[in-house]
């Protein structure tokens, strides 16, 4: 089976086989070791931005299945958990959705350009944010703007890998797994905006305060993530205001 996966290569020599790089990089106890850029940077900043020394760091080297939970874990400990009373049950909060920064971490080791020797993927956690930066744009003729409308066909520059990661039950090959990334970031209020964009009609901050019966300020901060997750953008100004798709033509 994992020569029909292209996971094992054959040798010269009869009934012999070999590991191929995809496989090293998925199962290899320690692939930067043979592919240096295989080793992922996991830096924590008390800042908004890179300053001084981070208070934490992480150099992770390990099978890729291995490698995301080491992440997710240090992730898990330098960033917030406030807990809140539900009932008369005490629950753990995330600072920032598992789901999504799963799914993000998945795609950056994924579907980076390994091919890149040079770079290496990074992980910044910020006081305000956490950072992924792979090597590689998205593989034609995806584009960042087709990723953010949900309108693409998923296709990978590393088949292998990510067929692999989908076996093994750790990524979704259909291309469906951004779009819940992104949605697990956003209310049910922040959701309909989107679709109501996404079906062409026009949204102002009015709109959202009477269509959801929220004030001014609640408008604002809603929109204002959608901003800042570059899913939508402003266009016009003071009161012709309104909000369309990220990378949407005017």
């Amino acid at each position: 089976m994992l020569h029909a996966r292209g996971l094992l290569l054959r040798c010269d020599e009869p009934a012999v086989f070999c590991a191929s790089a995809a496989a090293l990089v998925l199962f290899g106890a320690h692939p930067a070791f043979r592919f240096p850029q295989c080793e992922i940077l996991v830096d924590a900043y008390d800042d908004t931005r890179i300053s001084g020394r981070p208070k934490g760091q992480l150099n992770v080297n390990a099978p890729l299945s291995h490698a995301l939970e080491e992440i997710l874990a240090f992730i898990d400990a330098h960033t917030f958990h406030p807990r809140r009373v539900v009932g008369l049950n005490n629950v753990r909060l995330d600072e920032y959705p598992r789901a999504a920064i799963r799914e993000a971490l998945l795609n950056a080791v994924a579907h980076r350009n390994y091919e890149d020797a040079s770079r290496k993927v990074f992980v910044r956690i910020f006081s305000d944010r956490i950072e992924i930066a792979s090597p590689g744009y998205p593989l034609k003729p995806i584009t960042l703007a087709k990723l953010r409308k949900g309108n693409y066909r998923p296709c990978s520059r590393n088949p292998l890998i990510a067929q692999a990661l989908c076996i093994l039950d750790k990524m979704e090959q259909r291309g469906t797994g951004f779009t819940p990334a992104m949605e697990a970031r956003l209310n049910e209020r922040q959701r309909k905006i989107v679709m109501q964009i996404q079906e062409g009609s026009i949204v102002t901050n009015k709109w959202v305060q009477e269509t959801f019966n929220v004030v001014r300020d609640t408008a604002y901060r809603d929109i204002q993530l959608l901003l800042d997750l570059h899913i939508i953008e402003r266009r016009g100004r003071g009161r012709s205001i309104r909000y369309v798709l990220a990378g949407e033509r005017a």
